[in-house]
């Protein structure tokens, strides 16, 4: 099972879908729960148009998680835990009379 899972995940990480699909396909006669593996094998196929090749993407420098998207949400969250702590009921206009 690690070898065929290392194969798919090293497929899905250089964009070959059609090669993780096909390794599936090899590993269905012997697999121990065909339910699971027709659910990923599914999923993969359903997906198949928007998986990335993040191996390529990595190359490029094109982030690949949602750090950037998550940082630029900091101060928005921490004026909301701010307001939150102050009894404010808004964090947007600050209405409340604990506001620094």
């Amino acid at each position: 099972k690690q070898t065929l899972r290392r194969a798919v995940l090293q497929a899905l990480w250089q964009g070959k879908s059609d090669q993780a699909l096909a390794l599936l396909a090899d590993y269905r006669a012997t697999a121990t729960n065909p339910k699971a593996l027709a659910e990923l094998e599914e999923y993969l196929r359903v997906r198949q148009a928007a998986l990335p090749n993040y191996r390529q993407r990595r190359a490029q420098r094109q982030y690949i998680g949602s750090g950037q998207a998550e940082k630029a949400n900091d101060p928005k969250a921490t004026a909301a835990a701010k307001a939150t702590i102050a009894g404010c009921t808004s964090a947007v206009t600050r209405s409340c009379s604990g506001w620094p």
